[in-house]
């Protein structure tokens, strides 16, 4: 499970040119308990992204830009 520590320290590693940080936050329910293996850790991941340490880290590093993948600058 990612942590805001663990997640900051990377985000203060990433090297030049582009990364992705793959995560499946978000809520989870009976059903989805049910479906899936994957299923708590994604409220776990959402708390971490949406953490205002990390959500200030991400605001004001001057050397990383989020992007989505119709504005990443390459296409795969």
């Amino acid at each position: 499970r990612i942590t805001v520590e663990s997640l900051l320290k990377i985000l203060e590693n990433i090297g030049e040119g582009v990364t992705e940080i793959m995560c499946h936050a978000g809520y989870c329910d009976d059903e989805l308990r049910k479906l899936s293996t994957y299923s708590d850790p994604r409220e776990v991941e959402l708390r971490t992204l949406t953490d205002p340490r990390v959500l200030d880290y991400l605001h004001n590093a001057v050397d990383l830009k989020l992007v989505n993948w119709s504005n990443a600058p390459i296409k795969l």
